[in-house]
């Protein structure tokens, strides 16, 4: 038994690495016909019951989205729009999903503002690892990423979103390093 050991090794490695290109290459051909196929779903959104590769949209999450883009549409920051959920008591991602205690933060809500789900668009395929054995992830360039627009109903229109973009950008501090 111990004499075909190594060769079983190779073969299993052979099978390993044939299996991920087919589910990477699976994966890859959805995402390019505007399937949905990753695993958190963003806030506002649920799966179809009748399609899991479709998204729809989920009432009660979709108002805070609402929220939060009329209050950036308003002209207020990021830290006082956070102000505004916490005191109201608004439910975070963590707490509608996965009912955990958590606050909400500007990161969060930066992310979504900054999502092109919610004019229904999908951009997927964003990071990838290294390879089959080593699961390190990696960021892909902009130019990489798998964009498909209309994919699912959005919850906010594409002017709104775009006049948000542009306050966030119109916003940014220019950096601190010299030269």
């Amino acid at each position: 038994n111990n004499d075909i050991a190594p060769f079983k090794s190779i073969l299993n490695d052979m099978y390993s690495k044939d299996l991920s290109k087919k589910i990477r290459t699976a994966l890859h051909t959805m995402q390019k016909q505007g399937k949905w196929v990753g695993s958190k779903i963003a806030l506002g959104y649920m799966q179809d019951p009748n399609n899991k590769n479709h998204l729809v949209i989920c009432e009660v999450e979709a108002k805070i989205v609402k929220i939060i883009f009329n209050m950036a549409i308003a002209g207020n920051d990021i830290s006082s729009i956070r102000q505004y959920l916490e005191e109201n008591e608004i439910p975070t991602f963590s707490q509608i999903r996965y009912n955990k205690s958590t606050f909400w933060e500007n990161r969060a809500i930066k992310n979504i503002l900054r999502n092109e789900i919610y004019i229904g668009n999908l951009v997927q395929g964003k990071r990838t690892t290294v390879s089959y054995k080593n699961h390190r992830i990696i960021n892909k360039r902009k130019s990489e990423w798998i964009r498909k627009k209309n994919t699912h109903e959005g919850i906010i229109d594409e002017d709104t979103f775009y006049k948000v973009q542009s306050i966030i950008n119109g916003r940014r501090r220019p950096s601190k390093k010299l030269g």
